[in-house]
């Protein structure tokens, strides 16, 4: 049974790291112009001049394919890499210079949720990083078997307890005037 659950696990890893690897070298490839496809140039000419603009359309969309390829800050960079796709597509196909081509935004739709997916369900503990660098800092292999325990308070022998103070009925005073000290002398005059 445990053999089974390891097998089953390690092939799901496995084809998760697959996806991901196939659609981050599709975003790469988009971004250097090898294949055509959506990069963030609509996006990023909303702020910044043509010339700049198309630089960081193809060069962000390449470091953080780049980044889920290798599977460093996969999650971030698959994050980021999914809003301008996201963005840029809009953009490209809805806004004021739109191109009516709807299988195109639909196809960097899929595209966006199937990396989203497969970035965001790979086990935290095999992410299959190309340098070994992972997110968590905790070594996840060891499992750390905790063991609860009560506290007991020791108590010295020797000391005694303090009577209980008896509780005496509360005493209530008529007050006619809040403004009058102890000496009834006015504090407001």
């Amino acid at each position: 049974m445990a053999g089974t659950q390891t097998q089953e696990n390690t092939s799901r890893a496995s084809g998760y790291h697959l996806i991901r690897i196939l659609l981050a070298s599709y975003f790469v490839m988009v971004s250097i112009g090898f294949i055509s496809g959506t990069n963030a140039t609509p996006l990023a000419s909303l702020f910044m001049s043509a010339e700049n603009a198309e630089l960081v359309g193809s060069a962000a969309p390449f470091i953080l394919g780049f980044l889920v390829l290798s599977g460093i800050w996969m999650r971030p960079a698959a994050y980021m890499l999914a809003a301008i796709i996201v963005g840029s597509s809009l953009i490209l196909h809805f806004g004021t210079t739109a191109v009516l081509a709807l299988e195109n935004f639909w196809r960097d739709l899929t595209l966006v949720g199937i990396l989203l997916v497969s970035c965001t369900k790979a086990p935290s503990h095999n992410r299959g990083s190309l340098l070994g660098l992972t997110s968590s800092s905790v070594k996840t292999d060891q499992q750390l078997v905790v063991a609860p325990r009560r506290v007991a308070i020791a108590r010295p022998s020797n000391v005694t307890r303090l009577p209980i103070a008896p509780k005496h009925p509360p005493v209530f005073r008529r007050v006619d005037n809040i403004f009058l000290d102890e000496l009834g002398d006015s504090i407001a005059s």
